[in-house]
């Protein structure tokens, strides 16, 4: 006997235009003639009713004061046996100029691409340094979304470090920086490149099939970049392709000060674009989780059945969250995400558009859950929840990709005869009647061009990342 399961996840919200993603509301019978439809003008987004305080590139965590240190240059042609103390002598690897930094330095990254040492694809970080990059190659100009400083994983980094996070604090630490910093994961990402799109989960016109996880693979767990402490600052960096997650922020255990997430891009990452939890240890923690001026787009489940994860961000427990003025759309899950019984959450000034699962999904008590869109965050007991909008905004977004994402559906087909001669036979042995089950699905987690991402820099004066400023 066989049966066929098919999940259709609902379009939503979606139209396009030629020059770029117009996203509006639409039911899912309606689908197929929007498609057609080409909109001579995008909606523009409304600006919100409140203001905040914070710019995109102004820095708000209050890092730990200590002395100033040296600063260490480094160049993909360079040379590790320089002391990288001259901006004409720099070094040539990240992980190298980490290794001889001591807190308080500050390292200077010029344009390029970083695969770490003999290609181990990931780097760690011991004392609490300033990590800067999107200079030119000379170092003579800055500019994060133009001088870029790719950490790329690659092919190979898969064997070598699967679990490895991409840049990783193994220890509380206090006062870090990372600014202009790429973080791309499509060559370490296993994708399937079976010819058959069918089998592969390869959208029409997407650069490659679904990313390999789950059951019966060798699955990647490394979160591409993880804060431990207080007082850390992520700014003007690109998150794209991770294979679990873009930025884990844990913070505790280091003293009194905040972490700062801020001006940054998340496209197409697995399980979440940000995460964030507090470690308390034998105190409270003293800061708060600061998320502003961000774009995050295309979070995906932890598995190809679309279930679990896929949010733009994971609020978890144990820590205080000023979420406010970024874009969230277009995540397979919810755009935010609070399952953990957290209610000190501060959600004013963000921009949702076409999550799945709505723009929150709020679990304030054991067994109650509340999955709402923006236009209700107000009724939800939090200490804040001022103007944020569900809107139509023009996107410059990848079309085949768009696409692939708004028609999404994963099946299973199931073959089970419970009076087959085989299940008789086991039956008869004292054995479990056996079927078989074929999933497919038409996408999930595929990679993202990568570069295309930086369009997205500047598309709403008032909301998400905006253009670099010194």
């Amino acid at each position: 006997m066989k049966s066929l399961k098919k999940h259709l996840i609902p379009a939503g919200i979606f139209a396009l235009i030629i020059t770029g993603i117009c996203i509006s509301t639409v039911s899912f019978g309606q689908l197929d003639k929007l498609k057609k439809t080409i909109p001579k003008q995008a909606t523009p987004a409304p600006k919100a009713e409140t203001k905040s305080s914070a710019q995109p590139n102004q820095q708000t965590a209050a890092p730990t004061v200590m002395a100033a240190g040296k600063t260490i240059y480094v160049n993909p042609s360079g040379n590790n046996s320089n002391e990288g103390t001259d901006k004409a002598a720099p070094m040539k690897n990240l992980d190298k100029a980490l290794a001889k930094a001591v807190a308080g330095d500050r390292i200077n990254m010029s344009e390029g691409t970083y695969f770490g040492t003999f290609g181990v694809g990931y780097w760690e970080i011991n004392v609490a340094v300033q990590i800067y990059g999107g200079y030119s190659s000379d170092f003579s100009a800055r500019d994060p979304f133009k001088y870029l400083t790719v950490l790329q994983p690659p092919v190979d980094a898969f064997d070598k470090s699967a679990n490895r996070n991409v840049l990783d604090m193994k220890k509380p630490l206090s006062g870090v920086v990372i600014d202009g910093l790429i973080f791309e994961g499509g060559l370490k990402a296993p994708y399937n490149n079976d010819p058959d799109p069918k089998k592969s989960g390869r959208c029409e016109g997407c650069e490659s099939g679904m990313m390999l996880v789950g059951p019966g693979q060798k699955n990647p767990e490394g979160v591409m970049l993880v804060l431990h402490g207080n007082n850390h600052v992520v700014r003007n960096c690109v998150f794209v392709n991770s294979s679990f997650g873009g930025v884990r922020a844990k913070i505790g255990q280091a003293g009194a000060g905040d972490i700062e997430i801020a001006n940054n891009i998340f496209v197409g990452n697995r399980m979440f674009g940000i995460e964030g939890f507090g470690l308390k240890g034998q105190k409270p923690v003293e800061g708060q989780i600061n998320i502003h001026h961000n774009t995050i787009l295309f979070s995906w489940s932890r598995l190809k059945d679309l279930g679990d994860f896929g949010y733009g961000i994971n609020v978890q427990n144990d820590a205080a969250f000023k979420i406010h003025d970024n874009i969230i759309g277009l995540n397979i899950s919810a755009g935010i995400s609070s399952q953990r019984f957290n209610k000190d959450l501060y959600i004013d000034n963000n921009l949702f558009m076409g999550n799945k699962k709505k723009d929150f999904w709020f679990t304030p008590a054991s067994s109650v859950n509340i999955v709402i869109d923006a236009t209700e965050f107000g009724d939800v007991e939090i200490p804040s929840a001022r103007g944020n909008v569900n809107q139509a905004l023009k996107l410059p977004l990848n079309t085949a990709y768009f696409n692939g994402f708004i028609n999404v559906q994963y099946s299973e087909k199931t073959d089970y005869d419970p009076n087959s001669q085989a299940n008789q036979l086991r039956a008869a042995l004292g054995q479990n009647k056996q079927g078989t089950i074929q999933s497919t699905v038409s996408m999930f987690a595929n990679r993202y061009p990568w570069k295309e991402t930086l369009k997205l820099v500047g598309v709403d004066a008032t909301h998400g990342v905006q253009a670099f400023k010194e």
